[in-house]
């Protein structure tokens, strides 16, 4: 089935901004949940956490799946070659982000054996036994991944800005956004950046 010639259809809208929202909370929270004292809160911290991880990751496949069911329009032909390139780029480098990072931390928990509750409805299954070297490995993966979404984030969120301030085309529109979501996109993007740079400092 072809998709809209201008624009997404309902759910890539739907699972583009669900996924966005939940994916900019997960960078903030992941960088405070961190430095918070171990307690009952901080394992449902990380359990909520864990949760809307793996809720990522499913979006993700759906949304791969949706793709070939029904394709997204082309690129506007106002946009430069360059942007183009950019935009293939960019969005490879978020599906590296979306899918390793939940990846890397579901095995981070099996190998650390840590419990890997789905909203306390029922257990992930495990990846691995105990490994402290994968253990170690994964951490690293998640934390490496954390910030290629961060700065692939970023760079969505600037190109989307400038299509619908600067060149005032239809791009993000047809995505569904407006001013508003670029809004809180900023806001949540300056906060996920502004714990990531505070994680590389110390």
């Amino acid at each position: 089935m072809q998709g809209n010639l201008q624009n997404y259809s309902a759910m890539h809208k739907a699972i583009h901004w669900v996924t966005a929202l939940i994916l900019l909370a997960l960078l903030s929270v992941g960088y405070i949940m961190v430095s918070m004292e171990f307690s009952p809160l901080k394992l449902n911290v990380y359990m909520i956490h864990k949760s809307f991880g793996m809720t990522i990751f499913a979006l993700v496949l759906i949304r791969i799946i949706w793709r070939f069911i029904s394709p997204p329009p082309k690129p506007l032909e106002t946009h430069a070659h360059w942007e183009k390139i950019l935009s293939k780029f960019i969005h490879l480098m978020l599906y590296v982000g979306m899918i390793g990072m939940p990846l890397s931390g579901w095995l981070m928990s099996s190998a650390a054996e840590f419990p890997n509750s789905y909203f306390g409805l029922f257990e992930m299954p495990a990846l691995s036994g105990k490994d402290e070297d994968l253990f170690r490995l994964t951490r690293s993966i998640h934390e490496l991944t954390a910030l290629i979404l961060i700065g692939a984030v970023g760079l969505h969120f600037l190109g989307a800005a400038k299509h619908h301030i600067i060149d005032k085309d239809s791009t993000l529109r047809r995505m569904g956004g407006n001013i508003t979501f670029l809004a809180i996109g900023g806001l949540l993007l300056a906060g996920a950046s502004f714990f990531a740079l505070n994680e590389i400092a110390e």
